[in-house]
């Protein structure tokens, strides 16, 4: 604990990561990538970057904060058994532990994720300008998943952002 960092948003402490994995019964409508906790290989947690991020305890993760993960997970249960947070935590951790050689880095050989805040601030600058757009809601989240499920590399995010702001003459 002497190295635990405090944040005061989600999206502060998912600045520096490249891939975040949501612990959430609760799946909404969205269309993120979804596995049970024992359907997790490589190479989802072989980043050194990748948050797990976990719920309150009284009702869990909203639909805007799972919106904010790389993808979903959860931990099966019996029917009518409900885990606390502090057992949800332990259970992942234990989980993710056995299979310890998914946690070494992968080979650099592969592409370099973008940080999930390079994503964020694409994401705010479209927003910003669909704001006076006919866009609705669905149609933002549906940019925002679109550009998740396509996983690009750090580069290709740079190049879609300048891409952007080219077309809409901007520097």
């Amino acid at each position: 604990l002497e190295r635990a960092l405090f944040f005061h948003s989600l999206e502060e402490a998912l600045g520096d990561s490249v891939r975040a994995i949501a612990f959430s019964r609760r799946r909404f409508d969205l269309a993120l990538p979804h596995h049970t906790l024992g359907e997790w290989k490589a190479p989802h947690f072989d980043e050194e970057r990748t948050a797990l991020v976990f719920g309150r305890e009284s009702n869990g993760l909203t639909r805007e904060e799972l919106l904010r993960c790389s993808a979903l997970c959860s931990i099966p249960v019996v029917e009518g058994v409900s885990y606390n947070l502090g057992m949800a935590v332990a259970i992942a951790l234990h989980e993710l532990v056995q299979k310890e050689e998914h946690f070494s880095p992968r080979s650099r050989e592969a592409k370099e994720l973008p940080l999930l805040s390079e994503q964020e601030a694409l994401f705010h600058w479209i927003e910003e300008k669909i704001e006076a757009g006919d866009l609705r809601g669905d149609q933002r989240r549906a940019i925002r998943q679109l550009v998740q499920r396509m996983e690009p590399s750090r580069n290709e995010l740079r190049t879609l952002f300048a891409l952007f702001k080219s077309i809409n003459g901007e520097k």
